[in-house]
């Protein structure tokens, strides 16, 4: 019967070694069948024979024993040299013993031992050596691409271009590591000579080979642009490098004109935002970030092998997030939390790619690069890259852990915690931290809980000017939005943007802008009530971004709370807040059923601050059906504009709680006066 070698394919199907994944498992399962059938030898009944495994079988599963109990990396390769000058190993054996040995020499920082036993497996037993020569050369590359000894890479990537049908999966794993570490002519060469034999063969994924077909193409768009100097789309030349790799048509010269940033009809935040959805999203996502891989290139220098990893893990996420319903700038801007959820998910999914170690690492390492270029392009706003930099710190953290609990193999993982040092040191450079960010008042703020002692407050408010910018500074920190939900730090932010209310700081209001798409009910309550305070600076920025149709519903809809605030606390300000709030109510505004929930959001604040005068807009919206009555009913709002009678008073409510008026909002001021919320307070 045919056993399953320890370095082969795990028969379940995960992907995984054997040795890795079902071996322990089936060597129990053969134990306790072992055990069962010496039991039945025993009794006084004729047992089942027991096959025993043939002798040269035992004899390796004790050397094997004996390698396995040997406590340092000295004893193992003694172990080795032992059984290879014996002539006792088999391929399999000797691949598993240098494996553990490879990865006990990386713990030692040794770089000697591996190369120097490789070479006497391949002068002693050749054959051996020969059976598993794509594992061992491709070790072999990975340390010299390491060490940067880059001379030896051609004569270790010549047997590969020989037969590149038969290592296919070794082979995969070679080009990664070429494009991890930028070396874009060895690799083009690679592809080019192994590409007619890759084409032609039955093993491998036609996935994967399709995913061959484009790095070729996407490299020889490359190296024709570097070396034309006044590159264009119908160049013969460039045809005819094409037409070798079945790659004429009208999206490779797309790409070569993206590539140049040189597209007759340039992206806008439009074409990410609803209708856009499905294929024609994907298709202006795949473009972007071409566009940004042929910036990199252009401007910076960035090899693009390299670049393309990056750009790979960067449309996984924008993927994602497309899917989860996010569109306009909240898609392009990566946020902490789900770029960290999402790279975790590509990283340890149970279908993670090879490439995504080096494909997250690529990222992480170049994406200062791309929250810059969003911001020159017109896609981010100076506040929001610093906040992308700033969460790197973040991401770092998460990726260390996924270090520790991961299985990697060792270039991997030397590319992961590269990449955790970049990102946690473009977080640090990103922060022009003030000093009072880290004084032990702002520590006392951070430590302080849900209920601060009223002396640190006072005591920041009498800084004024002062304390503006290490306030927007903690009110931004994703590190403390995210914190533990019972740590005292995650009520700081909170704290920070009550301070700067009362402070009427101007200077926070564009600095603040991206919080009103947190999801977060204490802040929904108390953004609006800090813009209200600080008063006229804040109107024409919460107008805009009233009628941004980017921003998320539920934004905008706090920010008719905020220009009701403003309204109540500046009454100067008043009769632009109603004009601003009727506007958003024209036929010409409402065109999907996000925009009739914000008309009742609209509505139930024109109510709140009694803007009478809005009375004909408000109805006409209601005839017109444009206003969510699930949010604010007609009914309601006649009552509220003096327009119907009041309903008589109900009965005395029960515990002492009022009860609200037929179709008031969960919203609306609590009957019984406390000046809370109905849903805050006796709605609850």
């Amino acid at each position: 019967m045919a056993t399953t070698g320890r370095n082969q394919p795990c028969p379940c199907g995960s992907g995984r070694k054997y040795k890795q994944c079902c071996r322990a498992k089936d060597e129990e399962q053969a134990r306790q069948q072992r055990a069962l059938l010496a039991m039945q030898h025993a009794l006084p009944y004729p047992a089942t024979p027991v096959e025993l495994a043939p002798p040269d079988v035992l004899a390796a599963d004790e050397r094997r024993k004996r390698f396995e109990a040997v406590g340092s990396l000295a004893e193992q390769v003694q172990v080795f040299r032992e059984a290879l000058a014996e002539g006792l190993l088999g391929s399999e054996e000797a691949l598993d013993m240098l494996e553990e040995i490879r990865a006990e020499a990386a713990e030692l920082e040794d770089q000697d031992t591996l190369p120097s036993l490789l070479e006497e497996l391949r002068a002693q037993a050749p054959k051996l050596y020969e059976d598993y020569f794509d594992h061992y050369d491709a070790w072999l590359i990975a340390d010299a691409l390491e060490r940067q000894e880059y001379e030896a890479l051609p004569a270790l990537l010549e047997p590969f271009a020989r037969e590149p049908d038969r290592h296919t999966d070794p082979l995969f794993e070679v080009i990664l590591l070429l494009m991890y570490h930028a070396q874009d002519r060895l690799l083009l060469d690679l592809l080019r000579q192994t590409w007619p034999g890759l084409k032609r063969a039955k093993t491998g994924a036609p996935a994967d080979r399709e995913d061959y077909r484009q790095m070729l193409i996407a490299l020889t768009l490359f190296d024709y642009l570097d070396s034309t100097p006044a590159p264009r789309a119908d160049d013969p030349v460039l045809l005819a490098a094409l037409n070798g790799i079945g790659a004429v048509d009208q999206s490779v010269r797309n790409n070569l004109l993206s590539l140049l940033g040189q597209r007759p009809d340039p992206l806008c935040l439009a074409d990410f935002l609803y209708p856009v959805r499905g294929e024609a999203l994907r298709a202006n996502l795949a473009r972007l970030t071409v566009e940004w891989l042929g910036d990199l290139h252009r401007r910076h220098s960035v090899s693009p092998a390299r670049g393309e990893l990056a750009r790979k893990a960067l449309m996984v996420y924008l993927l994602k997030r497309a899917e989860e319903g996010v569109s306009g700038r909240r898609l392009l801007v990566p946020a902490t939390e789900p770029l960290g959820r999402h790279l975790d998910i590509y990283l340890r999914g149970t279908e993670a790619e090879p490439e995504a170690p080096y494909a997250v690492a690529s990222l992480l390492e170049l994406l200062p690069r791309y929250v810059d270029w969003l911001v020159e392009r017109g896609f981010a706003a100076p506040v929001e890259a610093g906040r992308v930099l700033r969460g790197l710190s973040a991401v770092a953290d998460s990726l260390l852990h996924l270090i520790e609990v991961g299985e990697f193999d060792r270039p991997a993982l030397r590319a992961l915690e590269r990449a955790s040092l970049a990102a946690d040191e473009a977080a640090v450079s990103s922060v022009d931290e003030d000093p009072l960010l880290s004084s032990p008042l702002f520590e006392a703020l951070r430590e302080a809980g849900e209920e601060p002692d009223p002396a640190i407050l006072d005591e920041i408010k009498a800084l004024g000017p002062a304390a503006v910018r290490p306030l927007i500074a903690t009110a931004l920190d994703e590190w403390l939005h995210f914190a533990d939900q019972d740590a005292p730090e995650v009520w700081a932010p909170l704290h920070a943007v009550r301070l700067l209310g009362e402070l009427e700081a101007a200077e926070a209001v564009e600095a603040l802008l991206p919080l009103f798409e947190f999801d977060d009910d204490w802040l929904a309550e108390a953004l609006p009530e800090a813009y209200g305070r600080i008063g006229q600076p804040a109107l024409e920025p919460l107008r805009r971004l009233l009628f941004d149709h980017e921003w998320h519903v539920h934004a905008r809809g706090r920010t008719t709370q905020a220009l009701a605030e403003l309204a109540q606390h500046h009454p100067e300000l008043r009769s632009q807040v109603v004009d601003a709030l009727v506007a958003l109510l024209d036929p010409g505004e409402t065109q999907t059923d996000d925009d009739r929930t914000l008309n009742g959001f609209a509505v139930g604040d024109l109510l709140r601050i009694k803007a009478v005068q809005a009375g004909p807009a408000i109805l006409r919206a209601f005839d017109e059906g444009l206003v969510d009555e699930s949010i604010v009913d007609r009914a309601f709002a006649l009552r509220e504009l003096g327009l119907a009678p009041l309903p008589p008073p109900p009965p005395a409510p029960a515990l002492g709680k009022a009860r609200p008026s037929p179709g008031m909002s969960r919203n609306a001021p609590c009957p019984c006066g406390s000046g809370k919320k109905y849903k805050k307070c006796c709605g609850r």
